[in-house]
């Protein structure tokens, strides 16, 4: 019984040694993952839509569980027309979605669209399409460059941001800058979501588009609206997000 019964125990112990080893890669991996894997996702939406609260809740949710996913929300105007104008809307990001629908050579505009790394886009319905789209290695972005954020000051309405590029790229066309308000309420008065409170999340407040420096600063006027976080991302010349980065306004 001896023998038998130490033979069971190391099989026992070296099982466990095994078990912890995989759980440590397995865990290892999942911080190489999640360090490599950002993922920004414009949101194309609008108060006027009754089909856009649900779809900022699915990607409130989504957004909550994954740090790394950067999503900024555009307010488009061309429902203002139903009935209600949204607080948050702006033709120039009706003109935005303009340039996605022809890069993906789509019928045309419409809300909720997300665009994922400039890469894909679709209708958002569901987390699982989420998953999918954040999953997928082909739509990842390529960190090659590294954005930073060197200084942020906030005075009065004035911010000025100063930020370097290491290894630029030649691709890297654009340089996108969003200011961003966390969370707002609004009261819909009228149009398909009359009667309805509405939380915004992530919602683009001021927006530059600049030719991408090694450094540089940044700075917008007049900021008169909530804001409580700056993005910068690249692109290039297809639309492809190439890199970004974030930075909390205190």
């Amino acid at each position: 019984m001896k023998p038998v019964l130490s033979l069971f125990v190391i099989l026992l112990l070296w099982s466990c040694k095994d078990q912890k080893l995989v759980s440590s890669n397995g865990k290892k991996h999942q911080e190489e993952m999640n360090e490599n894997k950002i993922v920004v996702a414009e949101l194309f939406t609008s108060q006027g839509c009754s089909s856009c609260p649900p779809a900022d809740k699915i990607l409130e949710d989504f957004t909550a569980k994954n740090p790394n996913f950067i999503l900024l929300s555009f307010h488009i105007d061309y429902w203002d027309y139903l009935g209600w104008k949204d607080t948050f809307g702006k033709k120039d990001f009706s003109e935005r979605q303009n340039q996605y629908v022809t890069k993906f050579d789509i019928n045309g505009a419409y809300t909720p669209q997300l665009v994922i790394n400039g890469k894909t886009q679709f209708v958002v319905s569901n987390q699982y399409q989420l998953k999918i789209a954040t999953t997928n290695k082909e739509l990842a972005i390529d960190n090659n460059a590294k954005i930073s954020i060197n200084a942020l000051t906030k005075k009065g309405n004035q911010i000025r941001c100063k930020y370097s590029i290491d290894n630029t790229s030649t691709e890297d066309k654009y340089l996108n800058v969003a200011l961003i308000s966390s969370s707002e309420t609004t009261n819909v008065a009228a149009g398909e979501n009359e009667g309805e409170t509405l939380t915004s999340h992530n919602i683009v407040k001021y927006f530059k588009i600049l030719v991408p420096k090694k450094s540089d600063e940044i700075i917008f006027e007049n900021v008169e609206t909530k804001v409580d976080k700056i993005v910068l991302y690249t692109q290039n010349e297809r639309l492809e997000i190439t890199n970004c980065t974030y930075k909390i306004i205190n």
